[in-house]
């Protein structure tokens, strides 16, 4: 698998982790909060997946893994 076709496969599952992190940001917001530092550092993580695919992701009998940041409690 290239770089690129893991690069695909990241963002083609990334928005289902976002929603979590969207939740977050609109339960915040709306009650006039700022979002918390360690949700604006998951949404960070994130987003910044694809930039070094070597060590997001691995794989495991022809399957790729992706190691997906932990979200916040």
């Amino acid at each position: 698998m290239t770089d690129n076709e893991k690069k695909e496969a990241i963002r083609g599952q990334r928005d289902r982790y976002f929603k979590y992190f969207d939740a977050k940001a609109i339960q915040c917001l709306s009650q006039g909060l700022d979002i918390p530092a360690d949700w604006l550092t998951y949404a960070t993580e994130l987003r910044t997946l694809t930039d070094d695919v070597a060590n997001t992701t691995k794989i495991t009998e022809g399957l790729l893994d992706i190691i997906w940041p932990e979200k916040p409690e």
